[in-house]
């Protein structure tokens, strides 16, 4: 099921009483507003919300365009197809809300949201949605998770063993479901992505010390590309942004050689 809720968003803002209209459109979907503001603003005390008219209006078409829910239903199903099956719904809110362009949000009956832009759904657009989908199933479908959902908390929580994991199989389930090659599903060139695999021993030997650790700080480090150079910086050594991602695939692909994806969503990472 795909939910806009981008057009109510444009129609608050559009309102003769725009303020009251914003304050009861954000009344009426404050649990999910909040929940999601705390993945990625945790630091304010209310989502924002583009309200810029002109853009809002090329998202509200963007949002509204039958080929936009064609290729969320579509990838979806092919998602459920792979057995990343966890996902029920899929919300739509203006992009602008954070860097990635959707969030899981386990616990919430398997929801994930999607933050749309004026351009077409792009591939990388799709692998999000996909990265998605694969953590919300592992996290429902393995860890069993329910209550409110705080990725912060459950960094805390689990090692990043578990955060790698659940990367890389998205990462295969995006290579299965699109077109599209390793580099590209990591919006890398080919170059650079030749780099991370001259890299990849090194790299390796790095994170090895830190698969069984927990904590925000780790996550952060490995698998958030918009993270500080400072917190990516080991030894004396920056990370590359993407390192985290690259080596998720790396480590993920033997278990999907040898078990298959659908079976390996619901292994133990």
């Amino acid at each position: 099921m795909i939910v806009d809720l981008v057009s109510p968003w444009m129609a608050a803002v559009e309102a003769s009483d725009t303020v009251r209209a914003r304050q009861e459109f954000r009344a009426r979907h404050a649990p999910l507003l909040d929940l999601i503001r705390q993945q990625r603003v945790p630091h304010l005390t209310e989502l924002p919300l583009s309200d810029d008219r002109p853009s809002l209006r090329l998202i509200r078409e963007r949002a509204t365009d039958p080929g936009t829910f064609a290729t969320l239903t579509d990838t979806v199903a092919r998602a459920s197809a792979h057995g990343a099956d966890g996902c029920q719904s899929v919300i739509l809110l203006p992009a602008g809300a954070g860097d990635a362009p959707a969030e899981a949000l386990p616990g919430l009956g398997g929801t994930v949201v999607a933050f749309i832009a004026a351009d077409p759904l792009s591939d990388a657009d799709l692998v999000a949605i996909l990265l998605a989908i694969a953590s919300l199933t592992r996290w429902e479908r393995v860890h069993r998770w329910s209550g409110a959902w705080n990725r912060w908390e459950a960094a805390r929580d689990y090692p990043l063993r578990e955060w790698i994991y659940n990367a890389g199989l998205g990462l295969h389930l995006a290579l299965s479901v699109l077109a599209i090659e390793a580099h590209q599903a990591m919006a890398l060139s080919r170059t650079t992505f030749a780099r991370l695999r001259q890299q990849e021993k090194v790299l390796m030997a790095r994170i090895d010390g830190d698969l069984d650790q927990r904590g925000t700080g780790l996550v952060m480090r490995w698998l958030v590309p918009s993270a500080p150079r400072s917190l990516r910086t080991v030894d004396g050594v920056t990370l590359p942004p993407m390192a985290g991602h690259y080596l998720a695939w790396r480590l993920v692909s033997p278990r999907v050689a040898r078990a298959g994806l659908r079976d390996a969503m619901l292994l133990g990472a």
